[in-house]
């Protein structure tokens, strides 16, 4: 795997609702209209509203391609995400139509949501097979404080764009809501968002809350008990996702140090992930990770009594 390649295609890594997901990282660090307090990316250091295209759908399938020459590494669904938000980039599109062309599995694609009133965004996503839109507020206020969006980025347009989604789109919606402590958990805050959900009438509700080291160190995730009842509020197409349940089937190799700390920038990992995703070969990968930390190239991080290798701070 050349450094090109790592740093448009990583894992397979452990998804608390995909399973074993195999991502495709079209954009760079962090390009986002949001700073949302959980984020495991870290802050957003400068917001974007630009549409670009800084890696094209030719380089993005050379990636794709190689990857799979490379196998045998087993997946359960190719990601279309970004270290940002992925709709941002122009030619989305073009990039769902060439994954899409060479893909074993079915393509996702993960977004904040802000976007998708915009009808070439729509159009750019229509025949993705799963997409994971997030809602974490029903109410404004709220929506500014966990997701602390910027300016020019309106909630009432995101919920519009919530909504109207079906008119054009025929996939299966996982819609998100993530909950942090004392932030979007209140009895008033459930009560809108379900009234929005019943609007928007996704397949399903994914309920979860943070799992990995947070952007600000204060948010704090909500207890399993807490989840479960709010699951209940939202009927029956909700469930709690707040763990990996993918497969025990583990790569083919020994990811090198490189594309350990490719993996790390995307997605800090934590023991049990490290047994789940590199089964046969997880101990040798905890071998190296404590090497990688000896070195000074990742870091450990302690974040609800849980310990997680992280990539070094960019």
């Amino acid at each position: 795997m050349d450094k090109r390649t790592g740093k448009i295609i990583f894992g397979p890594v452990p998804s608390r609702r995909l399973g074993r997901s195999l991502g495709v990282d079209i954009l760079p660090l962090k390009s986002c209209n949001l700073n949302c307090i959980y984020c495991e990316l870290g802050p957003t250091s400068k917001y974007t509203l630009d549409r670009i295209s800084p890696v094209a759908p030719s380089e993005i399938e050379a990636a794709f391609l190689e990857f799979l020459r490379e196998g045998p590494q087993p997946f359960d669904v190719v990601t279309i995400t970004a270290s940002g938000e992925p709709t941002l980039h122009r030619d989305l599109g073009q990039i769902v139509e060439v994954i899409k062309r060479h893909s074993p599995r079915p393509v996702a694609l993960l977004t904040n949501s802000t976007l998708l009133n915009n009808s070439e965004v729509r159009y750019a996503i229509k025949e993705i097979d799963i997409l994971l839109p997030s809602l974490d507020a029903g109410l404004e206020a709220t929506f500014k404080r966990i997701n602390r969006p910027a300016k020019g980025v309106e909630f009432e347009e995101v919920l519009q764009g919530l909504t109207t989604l079906r008119d054009s789109y025929r996939g299966r919606v996982l819609l998100e809501i993530l909950f942090v402590k004392g932030v979007n958990d209140s009895k008033r805050e459930i009560s809108r968002l379900k009234e929005i959900i019943e609007e928007i009438s996704p397949d399903e509700i994914q309920v979860g809350t943070i799992a990995r080291p947070p952007a600000e160190p204060w948010a704090h995730k909500v207890d399993r008990a807490v989840l479960e009842r709010i699951a209940s509020i939202f009927g029956d197409r909700a469930r709690v996702v707040t763990s990996f349940s993918g497969p025990s089937e583990g790569p083919g190799k020994i990811p090198s140090e490189e594309e350990i700390i490719e993996l790390l920038k995307r997605r800090p990992l934590n023991i049990d992930d490290v047994h789940s995703l590199f089964h046969p070969f997880d101990l040798q990968v905890l071998v190296r990770l404590q090497d990688l930390v000896r070195k000074g190239l990742i870091r450990k991080e302690v974040v609800e009594a849980k310990e997680f290798f992280c990539a070094r701070d960019q």
